[in-house]
């Protein structure tokens, strides 16, 4: 997965894998539903990276208080370092809506744009 902040404060995620990917999920976490994200859809931005950042994952949460710590989960934000457990480290980058979901224009895949920042932080 490529993931480009965009100038305009956007995010660009790019499934660039070679066999057919995953969808880009948003997790409902009050109810345990997750589903592939559709235009409209909002949540704080989960960004994952192995620490060499080889491996990169990204989804959506939807809590309004954020992304719980996983030292404690009461500890909720919407930006920042959340933890890291194995060589994998989570951060959190703001609530954000999908603009687009779109497939590849070359080979399997798909982009999803996000919104910038449409909330502050806590």
């Amino acid at each position: 997965m490529k993931i480009t902040n965009r100038k305009n404060g956007t995010v660009r995620i790019e499934s660039i894998e070679h066999e057919t990917p995953d969808p880009f999920m948003i997790e409902f976490p009050k109810s345990g539903i997750s589903r592939p994200a559709v235009v409209g859809d909002e949540g704080c931005l989960t960004r994952g990276a192995s620490e060499s950042e080889s491996d990169t994952d990204a989804s959506l949460y939807h809590d309004p208080d954020g992304i719980p710590g996983n030292c404690d989960h009461a500890s909720k934000r919407l930006d920042g370092w959340r933890g890291t457990t194995d060589g994998w480290r989570v951060t959190a980058d703001g609530w954000r809506q999908v603009l687009s979901v779109e497939p590849r224009k070359r080979g399997e895949g798909w982009v999803v744009i996000l919104s910038a920042k449409t909330r502050a932080g806590n």
